[in-house]
Parts: C-alpha cells; structure tokens; sequence
C-alpha cells in the first residue's frame, strides 16, 4: 500500500471514531454541558438543512385526506369581525355551518373558546356571536370536532360551560415544544394519559382511521406531570404551498361561499395568521403562526411519522467514512486541475509554474467536505425524513489531523476553547 493511501485511511479511520464518541456524547445525555452543548450543535445544524429544505415541494406523500388549511388572515377580520380582538364568534359558527355542510373528516378550530366574548364585561352573559356559536357547537356530527384546552378536560369550560361531554367534540391540547433557545423544533408526544393529546397526533390518528384519542378521566391525577416533559420529534417545515396534500384557504373564500366541495373527507385546520393575534413563535426557519406549526407538524407526521431524527451511527459512521475518505483522495486531483485551469487563463499564473506546485494541495478540502456532506444530508431528509450529521465528520476529521500530527497540547487547547464558547 503507497504511504499516501495508508496515512489517508488512518487519518479518516481516526475521524471516524471521533465521530463515533461525539455522536455518543451528543445521545447520551451523561456528560452534563458537554452533551447539551453537543446535542445542542446539532440541532443548529439540522436547522440549516431545516432552511434548504423550507424552500423545496414536498416528497410523495403517504396516503392520507387531504389537509386544508383555514387561515383567518387580516382580510378576514376587517370583513367579518371588524373592530374586536377575538375573531367574531357569530362569524366562526358560519364558518363551521359551511364546514358541517361539506361533510369533513375532522375539524381542528385552533382558538381560544374557553371564554365568552364579552367577559368580563357582561358577566357570565353571552353575547348574540357566543350564543350563535354555542348552538353550532351543541348540533350533533359525524366527524370529531377538536377544540383546545390547556386543562384537564373535567376541567375545560368552552363558553364558560361545561361542553367537552359532547361524544363529538375531542380536547387537545395545542401546546408547543420550544428548546432552550425558546425556538420551536419538535412535535410533541402525548405521555400521560391523564394529559389531552397534542393536536397534531389527535389529526395522525384520525388520519388513520383510529378516533379521536381521550385522554383518560378514570385515572388519579399526576400532580407532577408536566407539558409533555420536552419529549417529541423533530418537524420538517415546509411553506405550505410546498407540501403536498395542504391546501390553503382564506377564510373569506369559505364565508362568501366560494369554496363548494373543497373540505370534503379533508382534515380541516382552522386559526388565525394575522400578526394581530399575538400567536407566533420563532422557529429555524422564522417567525410562524401557531396554526401554520399545527399544519407542518401534521404533515410531518403524515409524510415521514415520527422518523424525523438522527441517522444511526451504524449507518451514519460508514457513510461518513465513505465520503470523508473520497474527499480526502479525490482533493488533491481537483486541486491541481484547477490549478492547471487557472495557469492557462490568468498570466500570472503562467508565471508562477504551476508544476512546481506542492504535492499536498489541500485547499478544496473543507469546502469539498462540507459540501458533500450538506447535499447527502439534505437528501436524505428529503426522502425519508433521516438527517446525516455533517457537522461531527468535519470535528472528528480536525481532530483526527491533529492527533495525527501529535499535537495534543494544542487539541486540548481547542477543546478548551470550544467549551468555554459552548
């Protein structure tokens, strides 16, 4: 074997582990703020495929109905609820009527109706919109009708009465994940069953013929139960024009009547966009409404299930191996290609002989290495919802070089810097 080859082997051999202990470290949550600040890195960097991937249609879908997206925008409410805060009660029972008539799958309303419009004002009474309201509410249907509540649902008043009895009407809970930096990353997952299920996995389920799920009112209550305990999924966000099976819809179109037929057998999602109502949260890729979360966190449930997640170190090491290994071999050869090219069109070049060039031509390395990586990460979120850790290779490969040149002072020098960053 040439010396060249051997010493490449080596070196990506020794990147590999390294990449192998980093993605350990990263999983285990056993080494405190090194695992956080290394699970934490790589959550930063699924945010920037999160960004490529924003931009692009989705991959074929799964089958599931439809999904129709109900998105009370300002147009909306200057229209149809003109100088209030609250979208106008009477104007959403007109909106469910053309719904009701359209015989949907299931219906998600995602808006506070846990009080009466006029409260405090006028007491416990209701105003003409919240008794319109009240009675679309209390008609029997065939198909769940999903309200929010952020309560036990023996606890939930909608109206200020006691309507999550109703056999038609499912609570869920449309709580958010938000990670230590306060950006909302993950579909949340239902772990006590006392708890009212996540929106989005209530819709799954219904999406696959299953019922709305309950939660279960016959068990003693956990006092130490928490919003979902952080656990859940990473989601793939997606403009919503760019999923497949979403189609949106202003809710204008569905009170003037212009929308026949649209919502049949669909899993409707109705909730505000405009910047009024005070319900966006950051994200990786911007600041969304909470109803446009539901929808990406649906979708990504129904595209990929629950799969959005870090490739298996048994699959993501030998890739990673792969393609460090062909970048290290194929550098060298495009380096001095390019180098050829650039000699015959600038003069300069042509003087410095680009023959005498070094044997180590190196320079394309990184961008080579992180590009590669990028494009073989991206693709495979595409397609199956798996994301190849790009960032790690690219450590373990500085790490593997400087063990190799047996500088350990200064490996341990840049450790130490990098955690005090962290």
């Amino acid at each position: 074997m040439k010396p060249g080859l051997r010493e490449t082997l080596l070196l990506t051999a020794l990147a590999a582990a390294y990449f192998v202990v980093l993605n350990w470290a990263a999983s285990c949550r056993c080494l405190g703020t090194v695992s956080d600040s290394l699970a934490d890195l790589q959550d930063k960097t699924l945010d920037l495929v999160s960004r490529l991937e924003y931009r692009r249609a989705g991959p074929a879908p799964q089958r599931f109905p439809p999904v129709r997206l109900v998105q009370i925008d300002e147009a909306a409410m200057r229209e149809h609820s003109p100088g209030t805060y609250v979208f106008h009660r009477g104007s959403l029972a007109r909106l469910l009527s053309e719904l009701d008539r359209q015989k949907p799958r299931a219906v998600f309303i995602d808006l506070d109706l846990s009080h009466p419009t006029n409260e405090p004002e006028n007491g416990p009474r209701l105003s003409p919109g919240d008794q319109e309201l009240l009675a679309v509410l209390q008609q029997p249907r065939d198909y769940p009708l999903l309200l929010t509540t952020v309560g036990t649902p023996s606890s939930t008043r909608l109206l200020g009465g006691p309507l999550g009895a109703l056999p038609w009407i499912c609570l869920v809970s449309p709580l958010a994940i938000r990670d230590d930096d306060l950006r909302v990353r993950r579909i949340p997952r239902a772990v006590d069953p006392r708890d009212p299920y996540p929106a989005s996995e209530a819709l799954a389920r219904i999406a696959r013929g299953e019922p709305c799920p309950r939660a279960r009112e016959d068990l003693p209550p956990n006092l130490l139960a928490s919003a979902y305990g952080g656990i859940g999924s990473r989601m793939v966000f997606r403009e919503l024009e760019l999923w497949r099976g979403l189609l949106p819809v202003g809710a204008g179109a569905v009170l003037g009547g212009k929308t026949p037929g649209l919502f049949e057998d669909s899993l409707v999602v109705v909730g505000r966009v405009d910047p009024a109502s005070l319900d966006s949260y950051p994200t990786p890729v911007g600041l969304l409404p909470g109803v446009v979360i539901h929808a990406n966190e649906l979708l990504t449930l129904l595209t990929y299930g629950r799969n959005v997640q870090v490739v298996s170190p048994l699959v993501g090491v030998p890739l990673a191996f792969g393609l460090t290994l062909l970048v290290l071999l194929l550098t060298p050869l495009l380096s001095r290609l390019l180098l050829s090219w650039g000699a015959r069109l600038l003069t300069w070049l042509r003087r410095a002989q680009p023959e005498a060039a070094p044997a180590k031509l190196d320079f394309l390395e990184r961008p080579l290495m992180w590009g590669s990586l990028f494009l073989v990460s991206a693709w495979m979120l595409h397609r199956s919802g798996l994301f190849l850790d790009y960032i790690f290779p690219i450590i373990g490969l500085e790490l593997a070089r400087v063990t190799r040149e047996r500088k350990v002072s200064r490996l341990f020098a840049r450790i130490f810097r990098w955690a005090l960053r962290a």
